[in-house]
């Protein structure tokens, strides 16, 4: 969480002067999947600063918990042979807290690619499916609107409309069916972005710029595959009304 003031005061009982940290400092741990604002402080004796807090965690019913993350910038394995040691003198270790958490690089970055690889495979099945089922759903509903509508066109030609007059009612008719759902369809995403911003907090993705990129990206892909189905679907429906007039 952003802190402006000077001094924080905790429970009346302990206070602290803050300094400014820099803009560029990277913490060891991400908070971005907790659901209420967190604050990290650096001080210069960790024991001390649990002593001092010890009593006010004490009077709330607050026990702490250990998160020690690593990454010692070697290679894979040195990181996976310090990890394994690591994790069981901890677990084993009699520490005052309620938890204790342990990850290295390596490991964290495999269990992300096999979870989030796995829901990103499902997302793009699951995209594709909707996308195909929504294309045959309207032009095949438009092809057979196209054999119902054959007879109307052609008495609105021997009442006097001319081609070109047909070509842009057809053109007129498939803008407002096609393209009317989509522009629906991006007002209800920028209504849920805020929605969609705090579940992907969960999975600790919280920057706001990739997300937009990501939503920009899905509707401009959207529309070129509706472009194309209509070009299709006026083409095909175009041809289907054009020849009973001709026959006529």
């Amino acid at each position: 969480m952003k802190y402006s003031k000077d001094t924080l005061n905790i429970a009346d009982k302990l206070s602290y002067k803050l300094k400014k940290m820099d803009d560029d400092f990277v913490y060891g741990f991400d908070w971005s999947a907790g659901v209420v604002n967190s604050m990290c402080l650096v001080v210069e004796d960790v024991e001390e600063a649990y002593q001092q807090l010890r009593g006010i965690m004490a009077d709330y019913d607050l026990y702490p918990c250990y998160n020690y993350n690593f990454d010692t910038l070697e290679d894979d394995e040195t990181d996976l042979a310090i990890y394994g040691p690591l994790s069981v003198y901890l677990f084993d270790a009699d520490f005052d807290a309620s938890a204790m958490y342990l990850s290295c690089k390596v490991d964290q970055a495999k269990d992300f690619y096999t979870t989030y690889g796995g829901l990103f495979f499902v997302g793009i099945i699951l995209s594709l499916l909707f996308i195909f089922a929504t294309v045959l759903i309207i032009y095949y509903k438009q092809i057979s609107e196209g054999y119902e509508d054959e007879g109307r066109f052609a008495i609105m030609k021997k009442i006097g409309l001319t081609t070109r007059d047909i070509k842009k009612t057809i053109s007129s008719q498939m803008l407002t069916v096609f393209y009317l759902p989509l522009l629906f369809a991006v007002l209800h995403l920028c209504f849920a972005l805020p929605m969609i911003r705090h579940l992907l907090a969960l999975f600790q993705l919280k920057s706001l710029k990739p997300l937009l990129m990501a939503a920009g990206i899905c509707v401009l892909l959207y529309a070129l595959v509706y472009a194309i189905v209509y070009k299709l679907t006026t083409n095909t429906y175009y041809s289907i009304v054009n020849g009973s007039l001709d026959d006529e």
